[in-house]
């Protein structure tokens, strides 16, 4: 496209659009079984957005908070840069389906007061009907998907709109914490999609989204982003990914598209769910840039899913980690196109407290058909030596150390300041030190909405020595990490860190080496954290079983046998690969551990609710007597 001009609002930003691409297609919406329902030209977005934009002006909500309960993404594209015109203040949200989602909605409109609604009337009248308190809706005007009729001689933008103005408040996951609005002005989010457009730089770039728009990752990496490169986008329900995972392989294949991902879940749902019939259709070889974000990167997945679809034309140098938080606006690190994903072996030991000492890729061994080697070897976090190998010249090589495989977020952004500090002292850590990340650049939003304090204590980061001035004022992300070379390593959140006996271990380390350690985890969802059990910390993990296997513990007419055969192969395994002891093992029946709305656990509620006894269907099995009790 030609070269951008100077843009200040997101409003700028589509009218450029608009201007240089009037023709090209701008989105491409599918229903939940991929077929096309609508097209709009990026001349055509923008003339829906003036509409509703028009109406919104009119109703006084220029500077107002207007709730955008996502339906379709046909509606919700448009009525977002609705927003951004008439300087409303959006604040995306899902549609609740179901009863049990109805508190969140509440919560949400009590703290952030919106004015309007854009959304269908009935399906929001059910709603209210639904809802324990109705007094809060009733004050809230409904604004339809279109605006309704409104002259086209009215305004369509709002005068006193520049970048410094909150476009939306964009919800975190909640996956550590209650969700919280976070203000993003326009040149945070302008920002944001100069560093992403940068560093997503690939031939004929388009774009496939199966992504929530009300998601920061969906919003801005895969509904803005395409906008701000006057590109290409087709956007298939979430619902639909949800209900079939290949169907975003089967949509990137026919239409061809160039960029596309999501968290690293969704990779592991199409290499376990896709059918070597429905592989054999795809043709994956357009597809240059594979993100995967959200969550600490498994190796094991990116190893899986490059090997499951290479049938299908998918190159692994496609494959782009990456890291980025709703804080942030989104992005602030990642690969380098066309490089894949990088991988460092490091010491497990030293990992424990905190040290990444890169260790020697193993020889080639040969292993003893007589020595013990029962334990599937773990992809991610490796690797006990059998009892006897030998090297290739059959002299016997030492004991190895265990060692675990990380993945790289890659590196940051070069616009970003990203340090790795020590989140008690606040003083800098050298490289290779594990330590909270903290981040400095343009994209850091202004603070949470009316959240003075939890602002300070995350926005207002300071690194011990440094003046205190504001420049120098730093994000505290609550992301664990280090640099090495230059590469930025995720390894996990800090509230889910488990420390016991003075060693630190990654909740999602815990998790997977008990997800291997029975066929009956494999796949599962589960949950780490530590408790306190007398004087000590003890560590329990919730995991989701079959309902078949919840029954077979629940019911114990074998006298508890398989349930004590499940604990002990849990604890053996992480005794044996990360030398942690399992207090308790608590099984629940599906959909048992609470998710964020984009599929993240919630560790930290799964671990109220344990505390609490609020664990629906809860099998608790336990090494040590009274730990639930004493946890309690």
């Amino acid at each position: 496209m030609p070269a951008r001009k100077h843009i200040s609002t997101l409003a700028d930003m589509l009218d450029q659009s608009a201007d240089t691409n009037p023709n090209g297609t701008s989105f491409t919406y599918l229903d939940t079984l991929g077929n096309e329902v609508h097209r709009d030209t990026f001349a055509e977005l923008r003339e829906r957005a003036h509409a509703l934009a028009r109406r919104l002006i009119a109703e006084g909500l220029s500077g107002e908070r207007v709730l955008l309960l996502a339906r379709a993404p046909q509606d919700f594209v448009p009525a977002f840069f609705a927003c951004m015109y008439a300087g409303s203040v959006a604040v995306p949200m899902k549609l609740p389906a179901r009863r049990q989602e109805l508190p969140r909605l509440q919560r949400i409109i009590r703290e952030c007061d919106p004015r309007a609604v854009i959304t269908d009337a009935d399906p929001w009248h059910t709603l209210i009907a639904k809802a324990d308190n109705q007094d809060m809706f009733h004050g809230m005007r409904i604004i339809p998907w279109d605006g309704g009729i409104t002259a086209n001689t009215l305004p369509h933008r709002s005068a006193g709109l520049d970048g410094d103005c909150v476009a939306f408040l964009q919800y975190t996951s909640g996956s550590t914490a209650s969700s919280r609005p976070v203000m993003l002005s326009h040149n945070n989010l302008l920002h944001n999609l100069r560093m992403i457009d940068a560093s997503f730089l690939c031939p004929e770039r388009s774009w496939v989204s199966w992504l929530p728009p009300y998601h920061d990752m969906g919003l801005i990496g895969l509904t803005l982003s395409p906008v701000y490169s006057a590109t290409s986008s087709v956007m298939m329900p979430s619902a639909a990914f949800s209900q079939r995972p290949v169907l975003w392989l089967e949509v990137l294949s026919r239409y061809g598209a160039s960029v596309s991902g999501g968290p690293s879940f969704a990779f592991q749902a199409c290499t376990r769910t896709a059918t070597d019939a429905e592989i054999a259709q795809l043709d994956l070889s357009r597809w240059r840039i594979a993100f995967m974000g959200a969550e600490p990167i498994r190796a094991d997945i990116v190893h899986q899913f490059a090997e499951r679809f290479a049938a299908a034309g998918f190159r692994r140098e496609a494959l782009f980690p990456c890291y980025g938080l709703a804080e942030a606006t989104l992005f602030v690190a990642g690969s380098q196109v066309g490089g894949g994903a990088e991988t460092l072996r490091v010491e497990h030991e030293r990992l424990l407290y905190n040290e990444a000492v890169a260790a020697p890729e193993p020889p080639a061994l040969h292993i003893d058909p007589h020595a013990d080697a029962n334990a599937e070897p773990n992809a991610n976090y490796e690797t006990r030596a059998p009892a006897a190998i030998t090297v290739a010249n059959d002299e016997v090589a030492p004991a190895a150390k265990e060692t675990t495989i990380l993945t790289s977020s890659g590196r940051p952004t070069a616009e970003s300041e990203l340090r790795i500090v020590d989140p008690t002292r606040h003083n800098a850590l050298p490289d290779g030190r594990v330590g909270e990340i903290w981040l400095r650049n343009g994209s850091v939003a202004q603070g949470y909405w009316h959240c003075p304090d939890d602002s300070r204590h995350v926005f207002d980061g300071y690194i011990a020595g440094d003046s205190g001035q504001k420049s120098a004022r730093y994000l505290r992300t609550g992301d664990l990490g280090f640099l090495l070379d230059g590469k930025l390593y995720v390894i996990g959140r800090l509230k889910d860190l488990i420390t016991i006996d003075g060693r630190n271990y990654q909740a999602p380390a815990v998790e997977e080496v008990v997800r291997r350690a029975h066929h009956v985890f494999d796949a599962q969802l589960s949950a780490a954290f530590a408790v306190e059990a007398g004087d000590e910390q003890a560590a329990v993990v919730v995991i989701e079983v079959s309902r078949s296997t919840w029954h077979r513990v629940r019911k114990g007419k074998d006298n508890g046998q398989f349930a004590m055969e499940l604990l002990r192969h849990a604890d053996a395994a992480l005794t044996a690969d990360l030398g942690l002891s399992l207090a308790e093992l608590v099984i629940v029946p599906p959909s048992g551990i609470p998710r964020t709305t984009s599929g993240k656990v919630r560790r930290q509620e799964v671990k109220r609710r344990y505390l609490a006894r609020e664990l629906s269907g809860a099998q608790a099995l336990s090494n040590i007597r009274d730990v639930a009790s004493t946890a309690a």
